[in-house]
Parts: C-alpha cells; structure tokens; sequence
C-alpha cells in the first residue's frame, strides 16, 4: 500500500497521469532489523510526546488524589515568634530620663480537624480516583 501511494505521489508531483506505471531498474530491499519487544517498548516510550505526556497526567492525578486524601486528617500547626518593644521617657529636658527595650517570645501550636466537611472530602476523594482510573484508560 505505502508503495502504491509513494507512486501515485510521484505521478502528482510530476504532473502526469496518475495511471503511468514505471519500469524500475534496481530492486527494492528491506532489511528487517530484529528487535525485542522490550526494545521496541522503550523506543516507544523514549519518542513518542503524547506519550510522555500521559504519563505525566497519570502521576498529576495520582497527585491530586493524594492532595484531595490530606484534607481528611487532622492539620497540626505551629508558629513561633518574637515581637520587640523599645521605649524612651524624659521628664523634663534636664530630668529624669529612662530607656526600655522588651523582646516578647511566643509560640503556638494548634490541632485542627474537620467534622462536618468530610463527607465532601470523602466524595472528593472518590472522585479523584475515578478520574485517576480515566487516565489510566486514556
């Protein structure tokens, strides 16, 4: 077939009937290199974008079921800091004065769980999962 169509391209290309036939000198020889099938497999998946592509899908939704799987625990939370005060006092241009400087620490650590949303997650999930399998079949 591909040789059938290589002709009727180059009757097109010459401007001549795409009927004529050719008498060909030489013989045509192909060579079929022996290959594996886990050679070829690799080929495909080195060369092929669209490929490549997919599989990078698949691990994106395998991602987003994981991210749609974390809002089902609890979130702990810590935050740390400090907050300085400097403060200056004078009576009287010649009086008293006084200098104050305090540095104040704190540290809080929170536990959050959601009760009422997890039906949502939990759908959210599922969700994630079914389009997860989509890719796959795609």
């Amino acid at each position: 077939m591909a040789y059938k169509n290589a002709k009727r391209n180059l009757n097109l290309l010459m401007a001549v009937p795409i009927e004529s036939q050719y008498n060909l000198t030489d013989s045509l020889k192909f060579e079929i290199p022996e290959t594996d099938i886990d050679t070829l497999r690799q080929d495909m998946l080195a060369n092929n974008q669209s490929i490549k592509n997919q599989l990078i899908n698949i691990e994106l939704q395998k991602t987003q079921t994981q991210l749609q799987k974390s809002a089902l625990y609890p979130t702990v939370s810590l935050n740390l800091g400090a907050s300085p005060s400097f403060s200056y006092f004078s009576q009287l241009p010649d009086g008293p004065s006084q200098n104050g400087q305090q540095l104040n620490y704190y540290g809080n650590l929170s536990l959050r769980y959601t009760i009422f949303d997890n039906n949502k997650n939990k759908r959210a999930v599922e969700l994630s999962k079914v389009r997860e399998e989509i890719e796959q079949y795609n």
